[in-house]
């Protein structure tokens, strides 16, 4: 999301999309926003009986009056700090197991599916910073303006005169809130953008250090780094520059209470129309109603400085989820393509692509880089739905079968092989719900041959792998990745490019697991692997787009110009190593 559309974006809609699907803990949120008013009503009688010490009034009734008001004004304020802090802790965590499972449900062709860093941000610094403001908002406001009409009754009760200045005070920081609110929305957006930016590029550039280093790109990285580094410095001295002034404002509204006190007390005092003492319990108040509609419209400018971070927020709320409801798979049948297009934004990926893979045999799609491979997988998958057209399984659009159940039925073993930090025995089993032995993992670990050097690390199975799969050979991974397939009965596996990363000995292997585990269920394989095309039993050429011709590898040799293109580039490379 770029800065002018966060900007936009950052109405109070996001604000109350939050308080709508958060998952607020309402309950703590309620207990503390009672203590708060309670809190308040206590400050009152505290500096009641602190003005009453400062007219020099010792007596017994005051001191413990004055001791017991101390006591239950710490015990309120302590208690109001607990509540609130676990009103907010409990809710931050919430909103990110909200945001988590949001994330888990979008569909992998929603834009935010592929920010990742962006993401991160959101899960992390803006779900605490917009939660923190939004209980401050919900708790701090409305307590502020109930403290503020007490005192203004109280004060009224003494004097009406002494209203003029508390009155004189409201709009003032009225004034304030409006107008420091929107500086610090937009600088908050500005520091929020400049954050994502710089998080995405360490992100990047971590993760490709290698890649750095092997093209001496050191000193441009470096020059990148610091000027992402600078425009975040750049708007957080702005944000200081803010805060700084905030901070003038109030020394300087802190003073010109101190003078209205004195001024109008005084005067009052000649005129004979005032008591000291009511004069010192004024003195007292008015401080405390200053603070007071400054912790209001500090928190009013907090709200509004944090409506940048609730937009990304509410924008992955409001986000649709994949559609997972639908029918039982209740059989297995051919997959129909029929009149299928696809579009990543502008770009026409397929274009009405018709054909048929029929169930139990082998398809190989074909087809030069960019012609649309992978994405067929995906659409079969059901990670991307069709623009036009529908897939059927056995007959049943796929778009209305139950996710699950559906995905549940395919064995996909991508092209960038996926794999969390754990050890070799978490990396096999992952997404395997039924029980496996051992036995069994080192079965399906021979079968790649991948068994030699599982057997050779230090605990085996047990043995960590890095973040990321690091610390194993883009080999290692694809092998334990087809591995991982293997242990699951799908009766359709998805194959995409499942012997790029692997050399010649390797990929024989590989390629004779591949043609006998799977024997007898549906394969499909994007692959420029020659033993796996010519083993197919349905080629599927693809190019811009468009099916250009589908057959047998004898046939296809025959009468499709552009598959004996590709048969003759790949077995030139395979001869001559190029």
């Amino acid at each position: 999301m770029n800065e002018q559309s966060t900007a936009k974006e950052g109405k109070w809609k996001s604000f109350f999309c939050l308080l709508a699907h958060g998952k607020i803990a309402w309950g703590f949120v309620a207990i503390g926003y009672i203590i708060s008013l309670a809190s308040g009503a206590i400050a009152l009688q505290f500096s009641n009986k602190m003005g009453d010490l400062v007219a020099g009034d010792f007596s017994m009734g005051t001191l413990y009056g004055f001791i017991w008001m101390t006591a239950l004004y710490a015990l309120f304020n302590g208690l109001s700090n607990i509540v609130m802090t676990i009103a907010q802790t409990k809710s931050v965590k919430n909103l990110r197991t909200v945001l988590w499972n949001k994330l888990m449900r979008l569909p992998s062709s929603h834009p935010m599916s592929s920010k990742s860093s962006e993401m991160l941000s959101t899960i992390t610094v803006d779900a605490t910073t917009s939660m923190t403001y939004v209980l401050m908002c919900l708790v701090g406001i409305p307590t502020a303006i109930y403290f503020v009409v007490l005192a203004a009754i109280q004060a009224a009760s003494m004097s009406t005169r002494f209203l003029i200045p508390i009155f004189c005070l409201v709009p003032v920081y009225v004034v304030y809130g409006i107008i420091i609110g929107k500086l610090n929305q937009k600088t908050n957006v500005k520091v929020q953008t400049s954050i994502g930016m710089l998080t995405g590029f360490l992100s990047e550039r971590l993760r490709n250090l290698d890649l750095i280093k092997a093209y001496n790109s050191q000193l441009t990285e470096e020059e990148a780094g610091t000027e992402a580094a600078r425009k975040l410095y750049k708007q957080n001295c702005f944000l200081t520059t803010i805060n700084t002034g905030i901070i003038l404002y109030t020394l300087l509204f802190d003073s010109v209470c101190v003078i209205m006190a004195v001024l109008f007390g005084s005067s009052m005092i000649k005129a004979g129309t005032l008591r000291p003492q009511e004069w010192a319990n004024f003195f007292i108040l008015l401080p405390m109603v200053n603070n007071m509609l400054r912790s209001a419209s500090g928190m009013w400018v907090n709200a509004k400085g944090a409506l940048g971070f609730t937009a990304r927020i509410s924008a992955l709320l409001e986000a649709p989820e994949e559609k997972t409801d639908g029918k039982a798979v209740d059989k297995i049948g051919n997959i129909a393509l029929c009149n299928v297009s696809f579009s990543y934004g502008e770009k026409r990926v397929l274009d009405r692509i018709s054909f048929t893979i029929p169930m139990g045999k082998r398809t190989a799609i074909v087809g030069y880089s960019g012609s649309g491979k992978s994405t067929l997988l995906n659409l079969i998958e059901r990670f991307y739905t069709p623009d036009e057209g529908v897939i059927t399984l056995a007959g049943e659009n796929i778009a209305e079968l139950e996710l699950c159940d559906y995905r549940n039925k395919i064995a996909y073993v991508q092209q960038d092989t996926g794999m969390f930090s754990g050890t070799v025995r978490e990396a096999l089993l992952y997404g395997i719900t039924d029980e496996k032995s051992d036995d069994e993992l080192l079965d399906v670990l021979k079968k790649v041959s991948l068994y030699e050097d599982v057997q050779r690390l230090p605990a085996g199975l047990n043995s960590k792998v890095a973040l990321w799969g690091a610390s194993l050979s883009g080999g290692q991974r694809q092998k334990l990745v087809i591995a991982r397939e293997m242990l699951k009965p799908s009766p359709i596996i998805l194959l995409d490019e499942p012997t790029s990363a692997l050399d010649l000995t390797a990929q024989s292997t590989v390629f004779d697991a591949i043609l006998h585990y799977f024997d007898g269920r549906t394969i499909v394989t994007v692959t420029h692997d020659l033993r796996l095309i010519a083993e197919a039993d349905q080629i599927v050429v693809i190019d811009n787009g468009m099916v250009v011709a589908h057959g047998i590898h004898t046939e296809l040799l025959d009468r499709c110009e552009l598959y004996k293109k590709l048969v003759e580039e790949k077995a030139f490379e395979e001869v001559y190593g190029e």
